[in-house]
């Protein structure tokens, strides 16, 4: 939490401009991952002040690169800082999340520093609880009223340790966060099953499953926005080589073997940016005497730059990482 990490080398991603549009430059077809170092505070502060912006890693900043034609460009914000390293002497190397992409020069091709959220200033940040309509609270359809919304403060937040990420595939795309106090459950704050028994070993093809998030509705360039409430779609599991067989055509490795799975893949039915991180439900049981219950089979990790094109969005593969999960929970 208290750690200086200036000069430390640092991993951002995205999918963001290659370049100034108006010399040409577009939005790659897939993931792009760059190396950049992290800028002195009173340097990147300098810089900034050149243009009548103010930086401060006192509020909760972090700056890196600033080298030509190196930087994060329009479309990159939202994107991860990743440092790679650790805090304790018998725990080797793990992935960080350093910092969150937020917003740069108007070109990127100069040599000017990108600014992102410092992810550790906001650790005592919180998690959010019961929302459906993010421009109130409480919750209302009519006469019914949920619960006001719980704000939960980050004790913890643990990435997996072998977690990668690179222009031609993402690894081990899962985290997990301890909450400072339990949440308190009620008719729509529930908890979700996870996989256990039969449901290791299950082959879910061709099932039906739900995602959910409040991702982009659309191609932004389209005049798609963001949905203020939270939205639901009907998704059907992908045949595993069928789903590797075409993110091979954007030179992409997507495999089940490794810890993913896709569902979807209909026209303009898909996740969209934004829906990162949330999930793919599955209505099923596996036992004769307990009824259909929600299993939690995915976490959305990433998908085709298009929302609306055919081509099925990637999930975590929730049954593959169990040991895992179950490894790193506290009470």
């Amino acid at each position: 939490m208290s750690k200086d990490f200036t000069n430390e080398d640092t991993i951002s991603a995205g999918w963001g401009l290659i370049g100034d549009p108006h010399q040409g430059y577009g939005q790659p077809p897939i993931l792009l991952a760059l190396n950049q170092t992290v800028t002195d505070a009173s340097k990147c502060r300098e810089a900034y002040l050149t243009v009548l912006v103010d930086v401060n890693y006192n509020d909760g900043q972090i700056c890196t690169g600033g080298e030509k034609r190196k930087n994060t460009c329009k479309g990159d914000s939202g994107g991860p800082l990743y440092w790679k390293g650790s805090f304790e002497p018998d725990i080797s190397a793990r992935t960080f999340l350093l910092g969150i992409t937020s917003h740069g020069p108007g070109s990127c091709m100069i040599e000017f520093p990108s600014v992102f959220t410092r992810t550790n200033f906001f650790m005592k940040w919180i998690v959010r609880l019961g929302e459906w309509n993010t421009t109130g609270d409480p919750d209302c359809q009519g006469h019914l009223c949920a619960p006001p919304v719980q704000d939960i403060n980050i004790a913890e937040v643990m990435v997996h340790n072998d977690y990668s990420l690179s222009r031609f595939s993402v690894k081990n795309d899962i985290a997990l966060i301890r909450l400072e106090t339990p949440a308190k459950l009620n008719s729509f704050v529930q908890p979700v099953c996870l996989p256990y028994g039969a449901a290791m070993r299950k082959d879910f093809t061709n099932e039906d499953t739900i995602s959910a998030g409040w991702g982009r509705l659309g191609d932004p360039n389209q005049g798609y926005g963001r949905p203020s409430i939270l939205l639901a779609l009907n998704l059907t599991v992908t045949d595993a080589s069928k789903c590797r067989k075409i993110y091979s055509t954007k030179f992409i490795d997507v495999n089940y073997n490794d810890g993913q799975i896709c569902a979807g893949g209909d026209k303009r039915k898909n996740t969209c940016k934004g829906d990162s991180g949330g999930p793919l439900y599955w209505k099923g049981s596996f036992e004769p005497d307990i009824s259909a219950r929600t299993f939690l089979l995915g976490i959305t990790s990433h998908g085709a730059r298009s929302c609306m094109i055919e081509f099925p969005a990637v999930f975590t593969r929730i049954n593959f990482f169990m040991k895992w999960i179950l490894d790193h929970m506290k009470e």
